[in-house]
């Protein structure tokens, strides 16, 4: 028995001495040639540290994957203590030979991570968390880039896997995986230091209604983790990461709740001298109700609730306004704005929907600033809307962001009494959207800027939303992208991957810190060009939209002309929705940009430009026999069609049986949807919890299915 154990160990021995690389180098490594890899079998041998911890092994794990992957060859993963004399070893994270090679990440910035070659080794390292936060279930949530664990020496990984053997990640799970095939891996000379671009970016992936098991429409609880797990990885792929915590929820939810009776004058007052949430919206739910932001005890209240359950270090206090327009009427929030010419329009609108009587006593006013008027009459003509019970009444205040503006400063100087690095974090939102006109903001004023739209993508409103961002970056503020655009299209092939990437290219160039999609809606088999060019544009801002597309179709292989072909059709139908055409459709069938996509699908993608769509994927998968891969690709595209042909089929039926029409035809159409996408979900990385939740908001009983079983 002992001596079995010595034979393993001499081989185990053989094995490893084998692996090493009898290349050497000089001292600097600039004429290094390392082996990973080669057709004779030798490789290279991947390090730890000792005491490795969960990023590093990880980290090591996705290193030998993506090269066994490329080449057929799994690298050994040895401790340090372990490792076997030479050169060409492969260093990974903080290891003692790590920080003898000169090679020092003490201050490193977060996530910041390093690939060096010093004296014949490629050292791989970077700022990794030894805290994991979650359990090690589904080998760690902790790659849910949510939680704020540093991730440094994974992301060195992946820029080496990127750019030293052109690895790309399409879409979650292995056919999203496009891992070049190579008979051997050798590297020269590498110096790189990656950091990111932004201080905190989230494509916002764990809504619930996104997040959710729903029998009806997966296979079993397994699909759904299966789903999210992939998700997770891939975003750690394409380096998603929150170096410091800047997501902007609303932040007084509650306050009603815990001081609506106690403390009456921290919320908004309305036009009818009541404060309490708006009745006319919401059903005057009080978690949607605005604060007075002038109120000196709002600020110190807000001061002493982060000054106790801030992390140490953590310079941020959000201070989201609720989710509604700002809406106090009281005299010193009044006194806090300012005209703005810019919306002088909307409510010269809002005064002719009051009556032709109203209008004219606004203009018969003897002053040459019509925008002045109105400005000083907005109290009245807001009463006056609000007794009749319109909702938009807050339209007639014009413009809060000198207010906001104000607020967001006040609470700044609050904490500043104690803490001169506060940083205050408020939304650019609703009817305090537009820049400020006069007041002036600072670095430490970080703007969670909304965008005022989200599909059609027109050119009026993408100019409209650049001149508001400009304005607030003018001002002096830090400001951070969260916008909604990725919630439209519920799971049809809506393209805006161009115009998405000129927009995000534009904020970036223009003092953009941080971003915070919402929301990852997961149909990755429709929209993934979307998808793509936005993660890729994190890592890369200022790249070319055109060549990240080209990257994309490329991963298609033989197939890649028809691929960009299929996609060019979607995005053609996309382009040819106006603000206009979209209006009207959603008038007709009570349909939105969002939630009610579904309403208003078939009016974009008909049954002719579906039809075309099918014979575009035929042809890609045509192209594309004799490649497996290209094959395995288009095979994901084509199942996204065929749920996006199911859906459209299962919506026309909702409609006429919404009509009186039989309620069988749509218990059909409705049941092969369902059954579908449970028998493909396995294979697939597509949410089906996003498209249900939304289905069921309109209307789509899944329970009429019973009565085939009748039958």
């Amino acid at each position: 028995m002992k001596y079995g154990k010595i034979v393993i160990k001499l081989l185990v021995c053989i094995i490893i001495c084998n692996c090493l690389n009898a290349d050497a180098s000089n001292k600097d490594g600039k004429n290094t040639s390392i082996v990973i890899a080669d057709r004779n079998g030798k490789h290279a041998v991947i390090v730890i540290p000792d005491n490795a911890n969960k990023v590093e092994k990880y980290a090591a794990g996705e290193l030998q994957y993506h090269i066994k992957e490329s080449t057929g060859i799994t690298l050994p993963i040895v401790k340090e203590e372990k490792k076997p004399q030479g050169k060409g070893l492969i260093y990974l994270g903080a290891c003692k030979q790590t920080a003898e090679a000169g090679i020092k990440m003490n201050n490193f910035e977060p996530n910041t991570g390093i690939v060096k070659t010093v004296d014949g080794d490629l050292f791989i390292a970077g700022d990794s968390s030894h805290r994991v936060f979650g359990s090690d279930k589904n080998k760690g949530p902790w790659q849910t880039y949510v939680i704020p664990t540093r991730v440094g020496t994974l992301f060195a990984v992946y820029e080496f896997l990127q750019k030293q053997l052109a690895v790309k990640w399409l879409w979650p799970g292995k056919s999203g995986e496009v891992i070049p095939k190579r008979n051997e891996i050798h590297i020269g000379h590498l110096d790189i230091i990656w950091k990111p671009h932004f201080i905190h970016t989230r494509l916002v992936d764990n809504p619930y209604r996104v997040n959710v098991f729903h029998s009806a429409v997966w296979s079993s609880p397994k699909a759904l983790e299966e789903y999210l797990y992939k998700q997770a990885v891939w975003l750690r792929r394409q380096r998603f990461a929150i170096g410091k915590s800047m997501e902007l929820n609303h932040s007084f939810k509650d306050y009603w709740r815990r001081f609506g009776k106690t403390e009456p004058e921290l919320f908004n007052l309305l036009p009818d001298g009541t404060r309490r949430s708006d009745p006319t919206i919401y059903r005057g739910h009080p978690a949607n109700v605005s604060m007075c932001v002038s109120q000196p005890a709002l600020w110190q209240k807000i001061v002493k609730n982060w000054e106790r359950t801030r992390t140490p270090g953590d310079p941020f206090i959000k201070v989201g306004e609720n989710d509604n327009p700002g809406k106090c009427t009281c005299t010193n929030c009044m006194a806090w704005d300012v005209a703005d010419p810019a919306t002088r329009g909307i409510i010269v609108k809002k005064i002719s929907e009051l009556g032709d009587d109203v209008m004219d006593s606004v203009q018969g006013r003897d002053d040459r600033d019509l925008n002045q008027v109105i400005f000083n009459e907005r109290l009245s003509l807001a009463q006056k809307a609000f007794a009749k019970s319109d909702p938009t009444w807050f339209q007639f205040l014009g413009s809060l962001s000198d207010r906001y503006a104000k607020f967001y400063l006040a609470v700044q100087k609050e904490a500043e009494k104690n803490n001169p690095d506060a940083t205050v974090l408020g939304f650019a939102y609703s009817n305090y959207a537009s820049a400020p006109v006069q007041t002036r903001l600072n670095k430490r004023i970080g703007i969670v800027f909304v965008p005022n739209f989200i599909f059609p993508w027109s050119d009026n409103k993408r100019l409209e939303t650049r001149n508001r961002w400009t304005g607030w970056s003018s001002a002096g503020a830090s400001v951070i992208l969260r916008p909604n655009w990725l919630l439209a299209g519920h799971n049809m092939p809506l393209f805006y991957a161009r115009k998405l990437g000129e927009e995000f290219n534009y904020y970036a160039a223009n003092n953009m810190i941080a971003t915070d999609f919402d929301s990852l809606t997961g149909q990755w088999s429709t929209q993934g060009p979307n998808l793509y060019v936005l993660a890729r544009l994190h890592n890369e801002p200022g790249r070319n939209v055109d060549e990240i597309l080209d990257e994309y179709y490329s991963g298609f292989g033989r197939a890649k002309n028809a691929v960009k072909n299929y996609f060019r059709h979607w995005e053609k139908v996309s382009d040819a929705i106006t603000d206009k055409s979209f209006n009207q459709a959603c008038r007709a069938t009570g349909g939105n940009s969002w939630k009610g996509f579904i309403l208003v699908a078939d009016a974009i993608f008909t049954p002719e430009v579906m039809k075309k769509g099918r014979e575009l994927i035929n042809a890609a998968q045509k192209a594309a026999q004799g490649d497996s891969e290209a094959e395995i690709r288009i095979a994901f595209l084509e199942r996204g069609l065929r749920r996006a042909e199911l859906t459209l089929a299962a919506q026309a039926a909702f409609r006429v049986y919404k009509k009186g029409g039989d309620a069988k035809i749509f218990a059909r159409a409705l049941d092969e949807l369902d059954s579908y996408r449970r028998s493909v979900d396995m294979k697939d990385t597509d949410s089906a919890s996003y498209t249900y939740w939304y289905e069921s908001i309109y209307g789509w009983n899944r329970s009429i299915t019973d009565i085939l079983k009748k039958d």
